[in-house]
């Protein structure tokens, strides 16, 4: 699948996650709302990657936001360190 087709692929699966979310969250099924807006989240980090030619599987996903962050850190990609503990 060429890069474009890739991002493309990855968006339309971003928007069809955050269109399930919002109606798991209209049922008031925090938890599979939850599931789905993870799922939005790591496509659209896939759709940015392959836009770059790049692939990634789940759990090069951290790795590759660290890398969009240490290049772009006004964008503030990630949770500070103590929040992440926090969140743990």
């Amino acid at each position: 699948m060429a890069s474009k087709s890739k991002e493309a692929h990855y968006r339309r699966l971003n928007g069809k996650y955050l269109k399930d979310a919002e109606e798991l969250l209209q049922k008031g099924d925090y938890a599979q709302a939850s599931e789905k807006l993870w799922r939005a989240c790591a496509e659209v980090i896939k759709a940015v990657a392959a836009k770059r030619g790049k692939e990634l599987g789940t759990h090069s996903l951290g790795e590759f936001v660290t890398k969009l962050h240490n290049e772009h850190p006004d964008w503030n990609l990630l949770i500070p360190s103590t929040m992440q503990t926090a969140c743990m």
